[in-house]
């Protein structure tokens, strides 16, 4: 059984404008990403790196081509229809998988250390950290699953977008940053491919980063 490519008709190939800018993206992305990650915890310079990464992907995305959010209805007879439903039972889903997941890693003392370095951020100001997770969140989606899918069709999409996110990732150093990149392009990957848009994709990734920010410090202690 081969990967849908999401796609029923021709698909046009992209442009070595749009392949171009994808890359420099990717580049300048993973640069960004690879500093924000040695910022100490409370700094609010972490504030402002994160603002900067979130337009790195938003303005690729743009230059792209724009995105798309979906249609209000499945184009994949007998799936599931609504994309804005889809995204938030997604969302609330892997939250739970996660926290199932953050239960284990409290008994492994080295990764609990990894996912820790990650929620010290929350000391630069909870409710601007929440906020800007939110909105790196949603870029992530805009230029992942939407300018980089779209750079893919007819190509394998979801494998390929969800291996250059993970990859991306591994600018991080992190390798639970890491995992989680996985498992989270998987799933907005193939909600993209349901949706034929990005609108589910986004919803489920912010759903997940607000719940990974409120609910890991209690669960890690």
């Amino acid at each position: 059984m081969t990967e849908p490519t999401g796609e029923t008709r021709a698909v046009p190939r992209p442009t070595t404008r749009q392949v171009t800018i994808v890359i420099a993206t990717l580049i300048v992305g993973a640069g960004i990403l690879a500093w924000l990650i040695t910022i100490e915890p409370g700094d609010r310079t972490f504030l402002l790196a994160t603002v900067l990464l979130a337009a790195v992907w938003t303005i690729g995305a743009f230059l792209t081509g724009r995105p798309k959010m979906g249609h209000p209805a499945s184009r994949v007879p007998g799936r599931i229809a609504l994309p804005a439903v889809l995204g938030v039972v997604a969302g609330l889903s892997v939250i739970v998988v996660f926290v199932v997941g953050a239960l284990i890693v409290t008994t492994i003392p080295s990764l609990r250390e990894l996912v820790r370095s990650v929620l010290d951020h929350r000391n630069a100001g909870l409710f601007g950290v929440v906020t800007l997770t939110l909105v790196a969140g949603a870029s992530e989606e805009l230029f992942f699953r939407g300018a980089l899918y779209d750079v893919l069709r007819g190509r394998h999409p979801i494998v390929f977008s969800t291996l250059i996110y993970t990859l991306t990732t591994v600018a991080t150093g992190n390798w639970m940053l890491v995992f989680a990149a996985l498992v989270l392009g998987a799933l907005t990957g193939t909600l993209r491919y349901l949706t034929d848009g990005i609108l589910a994709s986004v919803l489920t990734h912010c759903i997940w980063s607000a719940g990974m920010l409120l609910a890991l410090p209690a669960v890690l202690g």
